[in-house]
């Protein structure tokens, strides 16, 4: 018939579609989600690092230690990475810094890396560097946090507004409609809708909001 003609072909339209847009975006949402795990877990792992560095060890040899921490989430893969250019293929430890440096999908853990490098390269210090990166990402680490309080703290009232004043003054109001005039059949699934559909929505979207916000920190 004409209709299974018709979703036959938006089937072999949309497919190919479909696909195409999943090969696509597939590879930047991942990198995303990489980029966020490191930032993540960034300041942490600057802590990890400037620990080591205390301890005079030489860089190749903190990247391999972090390399077995797997707490730390796509940082250890990064560090992992980077021990085996410098194991498996023989490259030097700056050279595989940088490597690392143009791979990885962080800003800050780019920016950390290439610092390494220039501070190498020029002669300069490590240890102090290293403290002073790990300073800076958990600074950095408080102020996304303290953002992030803020926030929640805007969406906790508009919870309050959206998910409980709302919806009571829409059943108190459609409960008064319904005594006072005719039409109660329709008032009820009014009621219905708020119930069974306003309030667990609005309280599902502000769950999905909050634990996408909390997962980014």
């Amino acid at each position: 018939t004409t209709s299974t003609w018709v979703m036959m072909t938006l089937l072999l339209t949309l497919l190919p579609v479909g696909v195409y847009a999943y090969t696509y975006m597939t590879p930047g949402m991942r990198a995303n989600a990489r980029k966020n795990n490191i930032d993540r877990r960034i300041s942490y792992a600057m802590s990890f690092i400037a620990a080591m560095a205390s301890a005079d060890v030489n860089v190749d040899i903190i990247f391999k230690e972090l390399s077995r921490q797997p707490i730390y989430g796509e940082i250890q893969k990064e560090a992992q990475w980077i021990n085996r250019d410098i194991d498996l293929m023989g490259v030097d430890t700056l050279t595989a810094l940088s490597d690392a440096a143009s791979r990885t999908p962080s800003d800050k853990f780019q920016d950390f890396l290439q610092g390494v490098v220039t501070t190498a390269r020029s002669g300069g210090k490590m240890k102090p560097f290293f403290i002073m990166k790990a300073d800076q990402y958990m600074k950095e680490r408080r102020i996304e946090e303290k953002k992030l309080i803020e926030t929640l703290g805007v969406l906790a009232e508009s919870f309050v507004t959206v998910v409980v004043a709302a919806p009571l003054f829409l059943i108190v109001m459609i409960s008064l409609m319904a005594t006072m005039g005719s039409g109660g059949t329709d008032y009820i699934m009014f009621l219905y809708a708020i119930v069974f559909g306003m309030i667990p929505g609005s309280q599902i979207a502000f769950i999905i909001l909050i634990q996408g916000m909390t997962e980014e920190v």
